[in-house]
């Protein structure tokens, strides 16, 4: 056995001995996740940081970083400025991640469309309970934020719906959050505040919050305002992130910190961001300038800057400028707060940035600069790690849990993101200023965006575009019908070419039964139904070929394959489907045209046992050779044990090649399985013994002749009615992804991911948990041409209603 010390020098070694597409050679990487400060060599390889090495590596392009710090891509959760102006400057400023979560947008789908392809950096946006509140009351502003009634008329009940339901709207498209300037709609009541809360509770997504008030004057503080957040993120159970608090608790920031600490200590979910100036931007004609303003803020016409001129305002010309609309500059932040909520440990760095046409804010181009520039190294007021722990690797966790994408950025290990800043400690500075913000920042030399230079030694790239959407996962409707019953996708199959992907389920009938029975009508059939996608999942059409129906419903009888199917055929499927859970045999079709029309039934033999239940899962070794893993009855005639058959005759004749774990107990059933090399073979298999449920993983590494327990990937999956079945599949970057449903509370879907095949499993990844009820899951899942994985399950939307086949789109 091989110690530590010999088996870390193996795998320098290794990664050595590779050739990455780019390497970064001798730079002091800081890691704020594993707090690696030191000098190593990083190599990328499609996108990814591949190897973290003391040893040099070989790369087909190498940036020579002696002397430079590496650091994670700055994550910025506050960037109104989502342009390819503003892109820009926030690259030159190290960000490589620049998302609008405070205002967000009301239509997710239309804004992610509007900027594909044309990302310098990634980018990504909240669906903002404001543009939506504007839409739905019908204001007539086409800015930011409102000047009529979506600021200054209360909402009817009728219209606080139609807002709610645009938001979940927008939380279905992939919203990474939901986002309230509650200042800027001073008449949405705490009761609609609250609604939009409750949107996003109910999917555990966060809320980003610009709270209702600033200052300390009671009763319209910024502590009051607050407590109106917290109270609403503890009734709903939405995460909640209080954005610049500085800019609303002016001096009565620090108590706002000290009841956010509070809070969290409590064990509410809370964060909180700020920037590192001592003034605050807005627009002139939003509700934040009516009448006692000055009182609120703290300051009068000298302290507020027209951004487009640099002048200061007067009576006269703060109401000339009111009229027109515009940003502004507020001077009115001290420099003691700005100074403690920059170091304190609960605030993360976020810009809250916008320029347009070079005017706005230092903070748009600057700020991520002025942190490593004046709070690390002048003021040591942060430790550098203190500082890239603010800018990268907590934005990545307050997001991380919604989606899952984040999981790999903000860090800088084997497997994540290649998004990286390299920057000169020495030099490093902001150059804008109130007077001139459109400036890069200084000391900037390299960012990677996805393993791609988008600044090359302190120069701006052109015609580069690497930024992706960044975005929850979506939620798509594949099959609704009124009054049917929608389920079990894992027993059916799913095939995929490309983006083309087909899925089998069964449309039973709906009927609400006790809490212990599926919703479905046992005097009526289950009816084989199949789901077609030819964009990656993005819309699907429902097929119901008269092949696939048993011969009880006007199929064809059973019979005996005659001639040897093909299994390497480039359009082949094959399903098999039981005819009875505890005893009885199963039945198999194949398709030679991507499932259009199925040849079939043909029987399965029972391999000497009392009952075959199979659902579909099959290793193809060959044009006649396939390993089929299915559920066979115990020896007391119940469900079951998993089993691994084989053909080498193209399914004229079938063998039992083993058993996969002893005899359980309860049981064992509907293995997943996959291959992993030419004789290693993994499976993940569904257990009950009592009133426990879970999944366990066995290893092959005889070509299914023999198998061995592994581990246990998922402990529960919801400790009532039996459990549910596992999904796996194999990513292309090499990573196993294991998808199955969850039925205890909160119901839904959830992922765990392994990078080393199998040996160990990552954080569960919950990917729905707003199911209404128990009974769901059943997952299958396909990874498309994008990287995205489209995982198909079962659901139900309400308690006492009908089951949905829907699928979830999300980056793993």
């Amino acid at each position: 056995m091989l110690g530590k010390k010999t088996f870390g020098i193996l795998l320098a070694s290794l990664a050595a001995g590779q050739t990455y597409d780019v390497v970064i050679r001798g730079g002091r990487v800081v890691d704020p996740e594993s707090r690696l400060d030191g000098v190593r060599h990083i190599g990328i390889r499609a996108g990814r940081v591949a190897a973290v090495s003391t040893e040099p590596l070989q790369g087909k392009s190498v940036i020579d970083a002696a002397g430079l710090v590496v650091a994670p891509g700055f994550i910025d959760l506050h960037a109104h400025g989502q342009d390819e102006e503003n892109q820009r400057y926030q690259a030159m400023d190290g960000v490589t991640a620049a998302l609008e979560l405070e205002i967000g947008a009301a239509d997710i789908e239309e804004w992610y469309r509007q900027r594909e392809g044309r990302r310098l950096i990634h980018s990504g946006v909240s669906v903002g309970h404001v543009p939506n509140r504007m839409q739905v009351l019908r204001d007539p502003s086409r800015s930011l934020v409102p000047s009529g009634d979506g600021a200054r008329r209360a909402a009817t009940g009728e219209e606080i719906t139609a807002i709610r339901r645009r938001v979940e709207k927008g939380l279905e498209q992939g919203a990474l959050g939901v986002g309230f300037g509650v200042q800027y709609t001073p008449a949405a009541s705490r009761w609609e505040i609250l609604e939009m809360f409750r949107a996003a509770g109910k999917r555990r997504a966060p809320a980003f919050i610009h709270i209702r008030h600033m200052g300390d004057r009671e009763p319209s503080s910024a502590l009051n305002a607050l407590q109106e957040a917290l109270s609403a993120a503890a009734i709903s159970g939405a995460p909640l992130h209080v954005v610049h608090i500085t800019s609303s608790g002016l001096k009565q920031t620090p108590q706002l910190l000290q009841t956010l600490a509070e809070a969290r200590a409590r064990g509410l979910d809370v964060t909180t961001e700020c920037y590192p100036y001592n003034a605050a931007m807005t627009e002139l004609q939003s509700a934040m300038f009516d009448d006692g303003w000055q009182k609120v803020l703290g300051v009068d016409y000298g302290a507020i800057e027209w951004t487009a001129t640099g002048e200061r305002l007067t009576p006269e010309s703060f109401a000339r400028y009111r009229k027109t609309g515009g940003m502004v500059v507020m001077h009115m932040i001290p420099d003691a707060v700005v100074n403690a909520a920059v170091s304190s440990p609960l605030t993360l760095i976020a810009s809250d940035g916008v320029l347009e046409n070079g005017k706005g804010h230092p903070r748009g181009s600057g700020t991520f600069s002025r942190v490593l520039g004046h709070y690390v190294r002048d003021a040591g007021a942060l430790t550098l790690m203190d500082a890239l722990r603010k800018m990268s690797l907590m934005p990545a966790q307050r997001l991380e849990a919604f989606v899952p994408a984040m999981r790999n950025k903000g860090r800088i290990r084997v497997g994540a993101d290649a998004d990286l800043t390299l920057f000169d400690p020495a030099r490093v500075s902001d150059r804008s200023t109130f007077q001139n913000p459109a400036q890069y920042s200084a000391g900037i030399q390299h960012v990677l965006v996805g393993g791609v230079a988008v600044v090359k030694d302190g120069q701006l790239q052109s015609g580069v575009h690497p930024g992706q959407a960044v975005r929850a996962p979506r939620h798509v409707v594949v099959f609704q019908e009124k009054g049917r019953f929608g389920g079990w996708p894992a027993n059916h199959g799913i095939w995929s070419w490309g983006n083309e992907i087909l899925v089998g389920f069964s449309a039973a009938w709906f009927q609400v039964n006790n809490e212990d029975r599926h919703a479905m009508d046992r005097n009526k059939p289950e009816e084989p139904r199949l789901a077609r996608t030819l964009d990656g999942g993005e819309t699907w059409r429902i097929e119901a070929p008269r092949s696939l129906l048993p011969s009880a419903q006007g199929g064809q009888p059973p019979a005996d394959l005659a001639e040897p199917m093909d299994f390497t055929h480039p359009d082949f499927a094959m399903t098999l489907r039981l005819t009875g859970i505890h005893t009885g045999p199963s039945l198999l079709y194949y398709s030679t045209d991507r499932g259009k029309n199925w040849r079939g039934p043909f029987r399965f033999p029972l391999l000497g046992q009392q009952g075959i239940a199979a659902r579909t899962d099959y290793l193809v070794n060959g044009p006649r050779d396939c390993l089929v893993f299915l559920t066979a009855s115990k020896s007391n005639g119940r469900e079951g044990r998993p089993l691994a058959a084989r053909t080498t005759d193209g399914g004229l004749t079938w063998n039992l090649v083993s058993w996969i774990g002893p005899e359980p107990e309860g049981f064992a059933i509907m293995p997943s399985t996959l291959r992993l090399s030419p004789a290693r073979l993994l499976t993940a298999v569904r257990r009950k013994e009592g009133a426990l449920d879970w999944i366990d993983a066995y290893v092959s590494e005889d070509d299914a002749r023999s198998w061995s327990y592994l581990n246990r990937p998922v402990a529960s999956t919801g400790g009532a009615y039996s459990g549910n079945p596992p999904s796996l599949i194999r990513l292309r970057d090499g990573r196993l992804c294991l998808t199955y449903g969850y039925r205890g509370a909160p119901y839904g879907i959830r992922a765990r991911l392994s990078p080393d095949e199998g040996k160990s499993w990552g954080q569960e990844i919950p990917l729905r948990v707003d199911g209404a009820a128990w009974d769901l899951g059943y997952t299958r899942s396909v990874q498309r041409t994008d990287g995205k994985v489209v995982t198909v399950y079962y659901i139900p939307r309400e308690k006492e209603g009908e089951r949905t086949v829907e699928a979830t789109i999300w980056e793993p």
